[in-house]
């Protein structure tokens, strides 16, 4: 019985690390879609842009998000 309790403990923590990773690996495809582009970001998902500016600001109050340049981009839409 300890034995199936080990190996079911190593199997879930394995299943949620990949599953985990996943998750991870759409944050970071957002917040490099939001930094690279962010004119062609705040077209396609304006309320997302505006959510992630503000928790920016919390966090970093010295630098507003909405005041940062504005960069030409080359994607056309």
């Amino acid at each position: 019985m300890n034995e199936f309790f080990r190996i079911g403990t190593i199997l879930g923590f394995w299943v949620a690390g990949v599953m985990m990773n996943v998750v991870k690996g759409g944050v970071n495809t957002i917040i490099v879609c939001w930094a690279d582009s962010p004119n062609v970001f705040e077209m396609n998902h304006p309320s997302l842009t505006r959510e992630m500016a503000d928790s920016w600001t919390s966090v970093f109050p010295e630098i507003d998000a909405r005041t940062r340049p504005v960069y030409t981009s080359n994607v056309s839409v």
